[in-house]
């Protein structure tokens, strides 16, 4: 997550908020340093981590800076709810919902340990 370059006149976006998505290559990456360029504060999502970092090194080599704070409240907003979205969706297994998440185990029961979810999700009962 980056944003508005420091020392350059205001742009068109200046204090506005981009979340891009596919950021790590291709339209995203540049739809990200685009937008920088014109002042705005840039959270970067991508399925890959290393392209993200180069986009994010870029936009800080023009002067941008990360919003602040921002990370840790989308975190705590949109966390718990695909924890237990993906629990749902493999009927409360665990090490499943840990494949599909990319997390080991251990971190998936801390999370769930976190939010106070109990992530067991099972299938209805046949009768």
């Amino acid at each position: 997550m980056t944003g508005a370059p420091a020392g350059r006149p205001p742009g068109r976006l200046a204090g506005r908020l981009a979340l891009i998505t596919g950021a790590s290559r291709g339209l995203g990456a540049a739809a990200a340093l685009a937008y920088a360029r014109e002042g705005a504060h840039c959270v970067l999502v991508a399925r890959t981590v290393g392209g993200l970092e180069e986009v994010d090194d870029r936009i800080k080599a023009l002067g941008g800076e990360p919003p602040a704070g921002l990370y840790p409240e989308l975190l705590r907003c949109v966390e718990p709810a695909l924890l237990d979205e993906v629990l749902r969706r493999v009927q409360g297994n665990r090490w499943v919902a840990a494949k599909w998440l990319g997390l080991n185990r251990a971190t998936v029961r801390k999370k769930l340990g976190v939010y106070n979810l109990t992530g067991a999700h099972r299938p209805p009962s046949v009768q």
